[in-house]
């Protein structure tokens, strides 16, 4: 008897937090495949919906990678938006990737 009342009430909050994100899943996944074909307007909204969405930063990330792949918007991320984005996401994994990219495209400006 005690394990099943276990299992049921450790189960009831994990799954009220898949539920809780599953919105949030959904506007994710919309808003990364509209990012990738480069269609960056209303991102800033986005953002402010899914500030607590665990992929967050990789949204972040491809919002800033297509802004530096376009010429119209390249000179709109600088070095501070890159800090920023560190500092608020130290441990993303392909911030190194991020930098590279800005970094190249610093080089092609001088």
């Amino acid at each position: 008897m005690y394990h099943k009342v276990l299992v049921l009430f450790i189960g009831l909050p994990l799954a009220a937090y898949g539920s809780f994100f599953q919105s949030d899943r959904a506007l994710f996944i919309k808003t990364e495949k509209a990012l990738k074909q480069g269609k960056m307007e209303g991102f800033e909204e986005v953002r402010s919906q899914l500030k607590d969405y665990p992929l967050l930063p990789y949204l972040e990330a491809e919002f800033l990678q297509q802004r530096l792949a376009h010429p119209q918007t390249r000179d709109q991320v600088d070095y501070q938006s890159l800090s920023n984005f560190q500092e608020a996401y130290q441990n993303f994994p392909n911030f190194d990737k991020l930098l590279a990219q800005w970094l190249k495209r610093q080089g092609e400006l001088n």
